[in-house]
């Protein structure tokens, strides 16, 4: 189970490289991976039902066009 979390970390990083003004990062699991580049406002999380501490209409993502789902 580690080699699947490490990949997903790998593909986060990879992808926040070069995509630094996105705050989060779709990955092929379809899981939600923070962008460890992001240097921006707090973003709250896609997904996210709650608009508490974070600005609404913010989130700015990241999706490869290339995931086959």
């Amino acid at each position: 189970m580690s080699y699947l979390q490490e990949a997903v970390q790998e593909y986060a990083q990879e992808h926040g490289r070069d995509n630094r003004d996105c705050a989060w990062i779709l990955s092929p699991f379809d899981t939600w991976e923070r962008n460890p580049f992001y240097e921006g406002p707090a973003v709250r999380h896609p997904e996210a039902d709650c608009e508490d501490e974070y600005e609404v209409g913010v989130a700015t993502v990241c999706v490869d066009e290339d995931i086959p789902f």
